[in-house]
């Protein structure tokens, strides 16, 4: 499945853009949300359309966003990276989880003032939209190998402007990780995984290779290194 990758980065840089105005509205709907429903009994679901709207919604915005809405995510299934459920809900880093979980703390303890909101918003900002990056980046090679390193680099300066506006936590610098945290979520299928290495073979330098293989190691050995700690601790539980 075939996207428009212009249009999308065109829309991601207007996003990153009205910055500012997304997180507000994050903020006002979203987060101070102390004793409403929102913040009691709202659905994932309702809460991914409040969030959504955020981001898509905004007056005047170019290029049209419903033109591309939903069209990373189901460029990403379509692929054959479908996702498994492990705990009623796939192990990704997810704007909408973060949400939820500072409802839940915020409802046991303290609710914060409009400094500790604001500061919260620009962290979920950052994550919906590093999210965006990381299905965008495995899209370079859908008109053929040809342009994915123009194509990168284009992801790289998105990234930089995420980095520099979105929140004072940088998660991801190198855009070549964004290829490997974009795979990294336990899926059912194997396929995919291949495709994207043999496009990684054909596509770019060896040292780029090599930066890009490096990345897919260090992940793969935090993964293994968490499952362990993981199921160790399950296993004295169980003994205790």
């Amino acid at each position: 499945m075939s996207v428009p990758f212009a249009g999308h980065v065109a829309l991601l840089e207007a996003l990153l853009h009205r910055h500012q105005a997304i997180v507000d509205l994050i903020e006002n709907r979203l987060l101070n949300v102390q004793g409403k429903d929102v913040a009691r009994g709202a659905t994932r679901e309702q809460i991914q359309r409040l969030l959504n709207a955020c981001f898509y919604d905004l007056p005047g915005l170019a290029p049209d966003p419903s033109r591309f809405r939903g069209q990373l995510a189901a460029a990403h299934l379509a692929d054959g990276f479908e996702p498994v459920t492990l705990e009623h809900a796939p192990h990704v880093l997810d704007p909408i989880d973060l949400i939820i979980g500072a409802h839940r703390h915020w409802e046991h303890h303290r609710w914060p003032g409009r400094n500790g909101r604001g500061a919260f918003a620009r962290v979920v900002f950052g994550v919906f939209m590093l999210g965006q990056l990381e299905t965008l980046s495995l899209r370079i090679w859908d008109d053929g190998t040809a342009a994915a390193g123009e194509r990168l680099d284009q992801i790289q300066h998105l990234l930089d402007g995420l980095n520099q506006t979105a929140s004072s936590i940088v998660l991801i610098r190198d855009a070549r990780w964004l290829i490997q945290t974009a795979q990294g979520p336990l899926t059912r299928h194997l396929a995919p995984y291949f495709r994207i290495a043999a496009h990684i073979a054909e596509s770019f330098t060896a040292a780029h290779r090599l930066e890009l293989h490096k990345a897919g190691a260090s992940l793969a050995g935090g993964h293994l290194r968490s499952q362990l700690r993981y199921r160790s601790a399950g296993e004295l539980l169980v003994v205790r």
